[in-house]
């Protein structure tokens, strides 16, 4: 049997949380949290720590309603654009969470990481609007 996985892309925000939230609903899931900044190994580690509580915290409820779904939380360094397409390079969906920009020149826009992800992806895109 072939298990239909996808891929979302968190990064602590609102909008990432109700991607979450509303993406394992059913289907195995690998969640991404990606950053892009270089630590020192220190300050990497604890960070990690403290990213790792916060991805278990977000994904008991789910474990408890969906216990047959795998859900893998992973921490990638590295350009969040980047590590998220790579995560999804076999994914059958990619879900993201839109944040809107407000540019004085330029307007309304979505933010850097799902514009990358819209135009980069090989699989389909979800966007989702934050609660």
């Amino acid at each position: 049997m072939t298990t239909t996985r996808i891929t979302v892309g968190l990064d602590g925000s609102g909008e990432s949380a109700t991607a979450a939230r509303r993406a394992a609903r059913g289907w195995s899931t690998t969640l991404v949290y990606s950053q892009a900044r270089a630590l020192t190994p220190g300050i990497q580690g604890q960070i990690r720590h403290g990213i790792a509580i916060v991805m278990d915290e977000m994904l008991s409820p789910w474990r408890d309603k969906y216990p047959s779904v795998e859900v893998n939380p992973t921490h990638r360094m590295g350009r969040p654009a980047i590590q998220v397409l790579d995560a999804a390079s076999d994914a059958a969906l990619v879900v993201v969470g839109l944040r809107i920009r407000e540019a004085a020149a330029f307007g309304t826009q979505i933010g850097a990481i799902t514009h990358a992800v819209l135009h980069h992806s090989a699989a389909p895109v979800a966007v989702i609007a934050h609660d």
